[in-house]
C-alpha cells in the first residue's frame, strides 16, 4: 500500500486490531486492505463518512472475525446477501445511508447486540430484526416506518430488548401490545403520525407510555 494510501498498513492494524478510514470520501476499498486485515486479527471495521454504495466485498475475509461494523454515513442502497456470514457481529451501523429495505440474511445475525438503521429510506420495519434474539438496542428513527407488529412473532419475540427508538417516522398507530415489552427502558415514539398516546403521555417517558399502552389491550 502506497505511503500516501488512506489505508492503514499491517503494522497499523495489528496495533489498532481496527480498520478505521472515516471521512476520506472512499468509494471503494481494494481487497488487499482486508487480506491484510485477517493476518492483524481485526475485530472493528469502521468505514463512516465517505461515499461506498455497497459493502465492500473485501468484508468477506473477515467474516469470522467481525465484531463491530460502522458502515454510516454512505451511500448504501443496498446490504448484501453475504452479511449473514459475519458470525460473531455484535454491532452493525448503518445509520444514514439510502436504504429502503434490510436482506432477510440479516435475521442471520444472531450475536447482534444493538443495530442502528437511523436516518434512511425505510417504509416498512424490517421483518428480519424479529430474529434477532439478542437484540438490546434498535435505533430506527428518522425513516418512514408505517408500522410495527409488536406480536410474539414481532417485537414481543425480542426478550432482551432494552432500547427502542422509532421517534420521527410514519407510524400511524402504536399496538397495545407493545405495553407488554417491560424489559424496555428507553422507548421513543416522538414525532409520528398518531394521535394515541398523546405527546403529554409520551413526555412522561417510557415507564407512562408502557403502562398507558398495557391499559388499552382488549381484556
Amino acid at each position: 500500500i502506497p505511503e500516501s494510501s488512506p489505508f492503514p498498513d499491517k503494522y497499523q492494524l495489528k496495533k489498532t486490531r481496527s480498520l478505521t478510514i472515516c471521512g476520506k470520501a472512499l468509494t471503494e476499498v481494494p481487497d488487499q486492505v482486508f487480506i491484510d486485515g485477517v493476518d492483524a486479527d481485526i475485530s472493528i471495521v469502521d468505514f463512516s463518512k465517505n461515499k461506498l454504495k455497497k459493502l465492500p466485498e473485501g468484508l468477506t475475509h473477515l467474516s469470522k472475525k467481525i465484531s463491530e461494523l460502522n458502515m454510516s454515513g454512505n451511500q448504501l442502497s443496498e446490504i448484501q446477501p453475504f452479511v449473514s456470514q459475519f458470525d460473531h457481529i455484535k454491532y452493525l451501523n448503518i445509520s444514514c445511508n439510502h436504504l429502503v429495505k434490510l436482506p432477510e440474511e440479516i435475521g442471520l445475525l444472531i450475536t447482534l447486540r444493538e443495530i442502528n438503521i437511523a436516518n434512511n429510506r425505510l417504509t416498512m420495519f424490517p421483518k428480519c430484526i424479529y430474529e434477532l434474539l439478542h437484540l438490546e438496542i434498535i435505533i430506527a428513527c428518522d425513516n418512514k416506518i408505517e408500522d410495527i407488529d409488536a406480536s410474539e412473532q414481532g417485537l414481543s419475540a425480542l426478550k432482551r430488548l432494552a432500547t427502542l427508538d422509532l421517534s420521527n417516522n410514519n407510524l400511524k398507530q402504536v399496538p397495545p401490545t407493545l405495553g407488554n415489552m417491560t424489559h424496555l427502558t428507553s422507548l421513543s415514539l416522538h414525532g409520528n403520525c398518531f394521535k394515541s398516546p398523546r405527546v403529554q403521555i409520551l413526555d412522561k417517558g417510557t415507564a407512562t407510555i408502557l403502562s398507558y399502552l398495557r391499559d388499552r389491550i382488549p381484556k
